[in-house]
């Protein structure tokens, strides 16, 4: 019987000698859960970093080099979406839970010099006028830039082992394109499985 010091140990409930013992382990920095084939929520940033860019360099328009806006913040994907009768059954309650909300982007992971993280306030004011008028101011406040480039939140299939996340490029008022991307985990990393044309700008 474990016995903690300066506790009585038959008279100590149970239920608090586990909850102390986890918290032992814990400090001691032991692990807590066995392994699985899931991925751990501690990894979730560097996992959905990853996926972003493969997600990004499985589309045509992503050869021509760059650089792009990188928008901070998620796509706000509606609960009655078109694209969410394209999503794998097993990712689609993922995938709606996930973008429920807008989110935070991981951007420190992308290269510097091919992407600029750029709040969605900052873009919002441009132009003040119709997409000619964005357009053209865009092009003023980021000159040299290619165009525009949003995530949806990554939804995961329960194994963690394949993803989708939606992607939209926008490069000008009738240049652009959102496609919904399906990634399968191959060791060391991700790889494409299927891309889908959403939409044309």
């Amino acid at each position: 019987m474990l016995t903690l010091p300066g506790l009585p140990g038959p008279k100590f409930p149970w239920v608090y000698r586990v909850i102390l013992l986890w918290m032992l382990l814990a400090a001691a920095g032991a692990p807590l859960t066995s392994g699985c084939a899931s991925v751990d929520n501690a990894q979730l940033p560097q996992q959905t970093t990853d996926v972003y860019r493969v997600a990004f360099s499985a589309l045509d328009w992503a050869a021509s080099g760059g650089p792009w806006i990188l928008v901070t913040r998620t796509i706000n994907v509606p609960d009655d979406a078109p694209l969410l009768d394209h999503l794998p059954p097993g990712i689609r309650a993922s995938f709606e839970q996930e973008n429920s909300q807008s989110r935070e982007i991981p951007t420190q992971e992308f290269p510097d010099g091919t992407f600029q993280a750029v709040h969605p306030e900052a873009l919002e004011g441009l132009g003040g006028g119709g997409a000619l008028e964005y357009w053209r101011a865009f092009r003023v406040s980021y000159p040299g830039y290619e165009g525009i480039l949003r995530f949806s939140s990554v939804g995961y299939s329960p194994d963690s082992l394949r993803v989708a996340v939606r992607v939209n490029y926008g490069c000008g008022p009738r240049c652009g394109t959102s496609h919904l991307v399906i990634l399968r985990r191959e060791e060391p990393g991700w790889e494409l499985e299927q891309s889908k044309l959403l939409l044309v700008f």
